[in-house]
């Protein structure tokens, strides 16, 4: 069985090594040319701290679209203002949405609880700041994100940073089910959710969130930079970087939502292809986009899995 495993695995696997060494050389070519122009500028040989007024905008965004949108609408959704189906069999009748939800002020209150859990959650917003500022204030990044008022945002680069980092996070979640050591103590503790909600986004272990989103969206930025060859501007990195830490969120809500069908036309994943990753394990590796799974024969149509999706029955 090992070995079988292994065997499925390994074009994942070394197409995930391929990535990550080109990754890592572009990387070695940045920080020498970093170096390098450090040295010329600076008299003393120490780096200048970058301004970190880009990077304050963009963590803003990020919390502006979290706050503003994202979780009024899932309160919308939570409280009946936006009656919605769900998404698992197992949720849909009204008692269970009672036990779980509560009923007016109870309601309110465990909503309360479950944002400030989400938000303060240590393997989520928190690590993914502080992957942000650490990668923002040692230079880390390509020259391009420096640049603020001199440039604009451009939405070619941000639909490229979107399918090149769900490509390497679909290589990384693959990788991490096939071994069995960093599925145990990376990966595991997340899928204790085989019902997900929201709030469950980022509830697991922060190596895998290392592993599975700070790798991708390194590997992302380099790859734009050094591989496609985009000057991406911090503008475009902030779109997508709000679309995609807000868009994983609602990939594990509970509930279908209005756009969904339409989502599910065009490849781009939805709550229900993601909940079939959590219910059956080994399918719909994918976050953003399904392209992957599909180019990979690892997709499941929750449409054709009657006995867990609501969407499967008919309603």
């Amino acid at each position: 069985m090992e070995s079988s495993a292994l065997r499925l695995g390994a074009p994942y696997l070394a197409v995930l090594a391929l990535a990550l060494a080109q990754c890592l050389s572009c990387a070695d070519a940045h920080n020498s040319s970093s170096s390098s122009s450090s040295s010329d500028s600076d008299s003393d040989g120490a780096a200048a701290w970058p301004s970190p007024v880009g990077l304050c905008l963009g963590l803003a965004a990020v919390a502006v679209v979290q706050v503003g949108v994202t979780l009024p609408y899932y309160y919308a959704l939570r409280t009946g203002l936006l009656p919605r189906p769900f998404i698992q069999v197992q949720r849909s009748s009204a008692a269970t949405r009672r036990a779980e939800e509560g009923v007016g002020a109870a309601a309110r209150s465990m909503f309360l609880r479950g944002v400030a859990k989400h938000l303060s959650n240590p393997e989520g917003f928190v690590l993914m700041g502080g992957y942000l500022a650490g990668t923002w204030m040692f230079n880390l990044m390509p020259a391009s994100y420096y640049v603020l008022w001199g440039s604009r945002a451009s939405l070619v680069d941000v639909a490229l940073q979107l399918l090149v980092n769900d490509l390497y996070q679909t290589l990384a979640h693959l990788a991490e089910h096939q071994i069995k050591a960093v599925y145990r103590h990376a990966h595991k503790p997340h899928h204790k959710h085989t019902s997900p909600v929201l709030f469950d986004a980022f509830d697991g272990d922060f190596l895998d969130t290392v592993f599975m989103i700070l790798i991708p969206l390194y590997a992302t930025c380099l790859t734009m930079a050094y591989v496609l060859g985009r000057d991406v501007s911090v503008w475009s990195y902030m779109i997508f970087g709000s679309v995609y830490a807000n868009y994983l969120c609602l990939i594990h809500s509970e509930y279908e939502h209005p756009w969904d069908a339409l989502f599910m036309k065009l490849g781009i994943g939805t709550p229900a292809d993601h909940h079939v990753h959590h219910k059956l394990f080994n399918r719909n590796f994918g976050h953003l986009f399904m392209y992957w799974d599909k180019l990979f024969g690892t997709y499941t149509d929750p449409r054709s899995v009657t006995k867990h999706f609501v969407c499967a029955q008919g309603r």
